[in-house]
């Protein structure tokens, strides 16, 4: 009676180790799949979401360039144009003409060193709805000294407050400088930064996605909280951890840490980026939620082909012994 209890025994466990044999073989090798699976998904997954950060930053400062191009090219227009004319309706159907098809310019203007209220000296602006104070001259202001001491080079004055209706605005501008390369005037444009900033928000990668444009040092430029801009200092607030003098060290570039991925691009001859940065997590947690599933599926196969592969095993082996049971039989009858 021990003896065929020890051989039951020996027989389940002889079930029990294939079982368990066939099971962890199987989960194993999912295990191994998906985790593969999961890495190789990952790195796709980052040098996409790196690469697609870097077209939209290129993209955004292409088109940005583009648009500021277009100021420069009607900046520098109107500038050849009057070095060499002087006429007041001459010099007005020309600023008239080339400022019609700035997209994002509030206004278009040219102002001579001479005073306006002295003979000689003139004041246009492609805004009829701005009626400037007796006592203001731009010649006065420091966008128009900066601008003329830039010698005909194009300026990128910072954004400040537009004193007439408190909007934020950033200057282009150009100092004019007749034959003798002295300068009489400048010419330039004035860029809304709501309008830039509504610009920039119609780029998006991911839902969390952030955006910005910033100067060389990191100071915002466009940003959804408006009480950051001109500032806040984007290599603040940045989960980067680099310093602004290392950063910008190319035209354009994209990297990325365990968790953010980054992209930057400079716009054209200004001195300003855009930035992108958002949450790797975005595109990746997806593959990882997709890698357990399968996993959990590969888990629930293994169990069930364990079960029927035992089953099926077990089944051949009665149908074995079965069977010798019948030949030893049959042999018995013929001896």
């Amino acid at each position: 009676m021990a003896s065929k209890n020890d051989k039951k025994l020996t027989s389940k466990q002889k079930n029990r180790k294939l079982f368990l044999g066939m099971f962890l073989s199987i989960v194993t090798l999912a295990i191994l799949v998906c985790t593969f699976f999961g890495i190789v998904s990952g790195k796709i997954s980052r040098y996409y979401v790196r690469s697609e950060a870097l077209r939209v930053a290129e993209n955004l400062s292409a088109e940005m360039c583009d648009d500021i191009q277009t100021c420069i090219d009607s900046i520098n227009i109107f500038a050849n144009f009057a070095k060499k004319n002087n006429d007041v309706n001459a010099l007005s159907e020309v600023l008239t003409a080339v400022s019609k098809d700035l997209e994002y310019a509030d206004s278009f203007y040219y102002a001579t060193i001479k005073s306006r209220f002295e003979k000689g000296g003139i004041y246009l602006d492609s805004d009829k709805d701005f009626k400037p104070e007796p006592s203001w001259e731009p010649r006065n202001f420091d966008w128009f000294k900066d601008t003329i001491s830039a010698n005909g080079e194009i300026v990128f004055q910072e954004p400040e407050i537009d004193e007439t209706d408190n909007s934020l605005s950033m200057t282009i501008a150009k100092a004019v400088l007749d034959s003798r390369s002295k300068p009489i005037g400048i010419v330039g444009t004035d860029i809304l930064m709501e309008d830039l900033s509504d610009f920039v928000d119609e780029f998006k990668i991911a839902e969390n996605t952030r955006i910005f444009i910033v100067t060389s040092d990191g100071t915002y430029i466009t940003n959804p909280d408006a009480s950051k801009i001109m500032n806040a200092n984007y290599f603040d607030e940045t989960k980067a951890k680099i310093e602004a003098e290392t950063y910008f060290s190319q035209e354009s570039e994209t990297f990325s840490d365990t968790k953010t991925y980054y992209a930057y691009s400079k716009i054209g001859i200004s001195p300003w980026y855009v930035v992108i940065e958002g949450d790797i997590n975005e595109f990746t947690s997806a593959i990882h939620s997709m890698v357990y599933v399968v996993e959990v599926f590969a888990l629930l196969f293994a169990l069930v082909a364990s079960f029927f592969n035992l089953s099926t095993i077990r089944k051949l082996r009665k149908d074995e012994q079965l069977m010798g049971q019948t030949l030893f039989e049959d042999r018995k009858s013929v001896v």
